[in-house]
C-alpha cells in the first residue's frame, strides 16, 4: 500500500469512529423524551421545540463530521501524504520508512483532534450565541471555556496535519543524536 492509501483508509476508520461515537450522544435526544414523557421525573415537562433541537445537536454535529471525513479522505489523503507522488515515481515498489510512517500518524493523529473539535466547537459556539433554558448538550454553562478548548484542540490538530514533515525532521534528528550518542559511564 502507498502512504496515499494508508491515509486514506485511516481517515475512513477515523470516520467510523466518530459515527459510533456520535451513537453515545444520542443520550441526551432520548433523556428529553424520557422528561417529557414522564420516565425519568416525577412530572412530566412541556414540550418544547428548542430543547428538542439543541438535544438532537450533538448527535447531528458529530455525525456530519464523520460523514464529512468519510466524503473528503481521499482528498484529504493528498494532504496527508504530500510527497507520496515523488516517492512513487522513483521506486514503484518502495516500502515506508519510519519516517514515513511517523508522519502518517502525526497527520491521522491531528485529523482526529480536528474531528473531535469542531462539533464541540459548534455546539458550544450555537449554546453561547443562542441561549435557551432547559436546552440540553455537550456543553455546561455559558460554553467558552468549551469554545476555547475546542480551539487549543483545533489548532493542534491542524498543526499536526499540516506540520507532520517538520514534526517527523525534529523527532529523527533527536533520535539520530541519541544514537550516536557514546554510552554512559
Amino acid at each position: 500500500m502507498t502512504k496515499r492509501e494508508i491515509a486514506s483508509l485511516s481517515c475512513k476508520l477515523l470516520s467510523i469512529f466518530a459515527l459510533i461515537s456520535a451513537l453515545g450522544t444520542l443520550q441526551y435526544f432520548f433523556d428529553y423524551f424520557g422528561t417529557v414523557a414522564g420516565f425519568a421525573a416525577p412530572q412530566s415537562t412541556k414540550f418544547e421545540p428548542w430543547v428538542l433541537f439543541s438535544s438532537a445537536m450533538p448527535f447531528v454535529l458529530q455525525t456530519t463530521v464523520a460523514l464529512f471525513l468519510w466524503l473528503i479522505s481521499d482528498g484529504l489523503a493528498v494532504v496527508m501524504a504530500k510527497d507520496d507522488g515523488a516517492m512513487m515515481q522513483q521506486n514503484a515498489t518502495a516500502s515506508l520508512n519510519r519516517s514515513d510512517v511517523l508522519q502518517l500518524a502525526f497527520t491521522i493523529i491531528g485529523v482526529f483532534q480536528i474531528s473531535q473539535a469542531v462539533p464541540v466547537f459548534l455546539d458550544a459556539a450555537a449554546n453561547r450565541l443562542i441561549p435557551h433554558p432547559g436546552s440540553v448538550s455537550l456543553i455546561i454553562g455559558n460554553g467558552t471555556p468549551y469554545i476555547f478548548g475546542s480551539l487549543v484542540q483545533l489548532a493542534i490538530g491542524l498543526y499536526l496535519l499540516s506540520g507532520a514533515r517538520n514534526l517527523v525532521r525534529s523527532v529523527v534528528a533527536r533520535h539520530a543524536r541519541y544514537d550516536n550518542a557514546p554510552p554512559p559511564l
